[in-house]
């Protein structure tokens, strides 16, 4: 990558996006192919990678558009497939939008084209737990790096091309960032690529902002063990690691708290752990903080080890067991 302004470090909107997937996709139309062989063959890529369609599938018509009932993107690929793409830069899915896309296909296609494609394309990064959903709705998910992918293919000199490239390097680079740095230097996206590095190696339940009046977080929470009364989970909080109950029944808050916090704190020692630790204040509602370990106990003061750190968190979901009496 080089020191030149980048039209996609302005040009960061979604509906910029869908700009530049229109215009590539259109680059897929055989009619170009003399313009530019090296720009109709990316773009023929991209197409068949959105289309979830092999390499020998032909593409020898293409007409796009944008903003069609609510649609970001459509094509007509030949004479039969018709695609769709809800495509997203740093926001997810609302209501029921994918379904009722599909409804409005389904309803204007029917008996016109048979080869119905659904894609839904996140730049930045997404909870596994919301690309289930979205591939639930019939959806194909395409992300960040399978488009890197296909545009590392490219060898021409196309400006918005390569300017789009290396925008998309860029947001993987600063993913990818938490690897080589230590955790006082992550940013947000490190951060989610931790988490997302997290979701293959164990049992995640979701990530997400958290908001709260200090301003919120980046929080990610698993391991949900029921005590009788709720469930006892992790949860960290871009930087400490919670041990935090849910409760909503009857007795007060604060007597479960208490209640599950002793229980904790007495396994803790019994399990030899001094760096879990009472929080400076207890909270009073269905979620509640019941202990907590320092940022810097869990991932140290250097370059964080991601190995160790998995392995940390191992040994707290075992000392939950522990506590729940599994």
């Amino acid at each position: 990558m080089n020191n030149t302004p980048n039209l996609f470090h302005y040009a960061t909107s979604e509906l910029s996006q869908d700009a530049m997937f229109a215009w590539l996709i259109q680059w897929a139309d055989p009619r170009f192919r003399d313009n530019d062989p090296q720009l109709n063959s990316v773009a023929q890529k991209f197409l068949r990678l959105v289309l979830g369609k092999d390499d020998d599938f032909a593409i020898n018509y293409v007409d796009v558009g944008r903003q069609w009932c609510n649609i970001d993107l459509w094509a007509e690929v030949n004479d039969n497939t018709f695609l769709i793409i809800e495509d997203k830069v740093g926001t997810s899915i609302h209501d029921n939008q994918l379904e009722r896309y599909r409804k409005t296909v389904e309803q204007e296609y029917a008996g016109k084209r048979d080869d119905l494609c659904y894609a839904y394309v996140k730049t930045e990064n997404e909870p596994e737990s919301t690309l289930r959903r979205i591939e639930k709705a019939g959806y194909l998910t395409v992300n960040r790096k399978d488009i890197l992918a296909c545009l590392n293919e490219y060898e021409g000199d196309n400006d918005i091309l390569l300017d789009y490239r290396s925008h998309l390097q860029r947001l993987d680079d600063q993913t990818e960032s938490f690897r080589k740095l230590p955790v006082s230097k992550w940013g947000w996206y490190a951060w989610q690529g931790f988490y997302k590095e997290l979701e293959t190696r164990l049992h995640i339940e979701s990530w997400d902002y958290v908001a709260n009046p200090a301003g919120g977080f980046l929080g990610i929470w698993w391991h949900f063990v029921s005590y009788g009364e709720g469930d006892m989970y992790l949860q960290i909080e871009q930087g400490n690691l919670c041990f935090k109950i849910s409760y909503d029944g009857e007795r007060s808050y604060s007597s479960v708290r208490n209640e599950q916090h002793s229980r904790l704190m007495r396994r803790a020692k019994e399990e030899n752990h001094p760096e879990i630790r009472r929080p400076n204040r207890f909270g009073s509602g269905q979620y509640m903080t019941i202990a907590y370990i320092s940022r810097e106990d869990v991932f140290g003061s250097g370059p964080v080890e991601i190995d160790a750190v998995v392995d940390k968190l191992k040994e707290y979901e075992e000392l939950i067991d522990i506590c729940c009496g599994l």
